[in-house]
């Protein structure tokens, strides 16, 4: 009999600690979601923020507008070192002869932390030579996360 009083001691405990197992194990699981959560909304939020610095020159603009975007894009540059590159927009000049006479080209996103001096120069080459007032069209284009990928001016001068 005293055997059978230690074994349902021992069997109780063992209960007792696989209790106290699963309660973590399911305390755990309840706080590594909720931070992924957290962590997926940061992200959108950051998406957001990072968007809205250009989403508002959207649309039909002034050149005096568009060199303003530009700046903020020189100014962006400067924030993400070779990791985050990806945040950095490309821009392309589209239906734009002035800047095809000058040899103006896109400003294509840099790859390496040298190509972003390269990247700034053609930026600044772009906003020199922009027409304060003409207008221009700006389209945004957004990659796969949700950052905006590209911006594209026309010269919208003789479609309005």
């Amino acid at each position: 009999m005293g055997n059978d009083t230690k074994s349902l001691l021992i069997s109780g405990a063992v209960c007792v600690v696989v209790l106290i197992i699963s309660i973590g194990m399911f305390i755990y699981n309840n706080a590594a979601s909720s931070t992924y959560e957290g962590m997926s909304k940061f992200t959108e939020q950051e998406v957001n923020t990072f968007n809205s610095k250009f989403t508002m020159y959207e649309g039909v603009q002034n050149g005096t507008t568009v060199k303003n975007l530009i700046a903020i894009l020189v100014s962006n540059s400067t924030s993400y070192d070779d990791k985050n590159f990806i945040r950095l927009p490309q821009l392309l000049v589209n239906n734009n002869e002035e800047l095809f006479k000058l040899g103006i080209e896109d400003a294509t996103r840099p790859i390496e932390e040298k190509d972003r001096t390269d990247y700034i120069q053609k930026l600044t080459k772009i906003r020199n030579s922009l027409n304060s007032r003409k207008k221009y069209l700006i389209k945004m284009e957004y990659s796969e996360v949700g950052f905006i990928d590209k911006i594209s001016i026309w010269d919208a001068t003789d479609s309005i």
